[in-house]
């Protein structure tokens, strides 16, 4: 999966599969994804991926997998992503480490970012989906964005591209991974870790960033 390899199937499909996982879990926790996640094939394209992702740490897939399966059943696992979810993106005392907003990351990189909510970043994101004729399909008054929405798009461009033959789909998806997701997600990777290291979201930020240099490349 290395830069200017064509991909396999089975690597494509992996990084679909990281892209998918990666959004479904930063929207939050629910009951039945964490019954999926302690079932052996869930964490399947990362298996197919680990081994070429570059993390930080480098040993992120095999840690987050460990975290997972160290909880005794689904319900513990929710009872933990739940509480670590609200803590860092929802409501903490002294402010939010790491907003899941790319409009918070506008400007420079102090504790809150220089932007706010519903910035330029996130016209932006409103005027691609809009000329797409996507529409926010989740129950949520979320803005556009949203680190789980700007992976939906990624989703949609590279199963556009790959499963229907768009290379003008393929291009727009390494683009938009390069100039907008990597422009803050390892920012955001960074603060999680500050703030968590090796926590769930942590290590499943660092693998996402990993996933983003990957489809950067294509």
């Amino acid at each position: 999966m290395a830069a200017g390899k064509a991909l396999t199937r089975d690597q494509r499909l992996a990084l679909l599969g990281l892209v998918k996982i990666s959004c479904d879990l930063f929207w939050g926790p629910e009951q039945e994804r964490c019954r999926e996640m302690l079932a052996d094939d869930f964490f399947r394209p990362l298996d197919t991926a680990g081994a070429t992702l570059v993390t930080e740490p480098p040993d992120a897939p095999a840690a987050l997998k460990a975290l997972v399966k160290s909880h005794v059943d689904s319900k513990a696992l929710f009872n933990s992503l739940e509480e670590a979810y609200v803590t860092l993106f929802v409501s903490a005392r002294g402010g939010i480490s790491a907003p899941l907003y790319q409009s918070c990351y506008d400007g420079n990189d102090g504790p809150q970012g220089a932007g706010s909510i519903m910035g330029a970043a996130a016209v932006k994101m409103q005027q691609r989906l809009a000329a797409l004729g996507l529409a926010l399909d989740h129950n949520s008054n979320e803005p556009p964005d949203h680190l789980a929405i700007e992976l939906e798009y990624l989703y949609f461009l590279l199963q556009k591209g790959w499963i229907d033959k768009s290379p003008e789909a393929l291009s727009e998806a390494a683009v938009f991974a390069k100039t907008e997701l990597l422009e803050w997600v390892p920012r955001f990777e960074a603060r999680l870790r500050l703030a968590a290291p090796n926590s769930f979201y942590a290590l499943t930020a660092a693998i996402l960033a990993g996933a983003l240099q990957l489809i950067a490349d294509l």
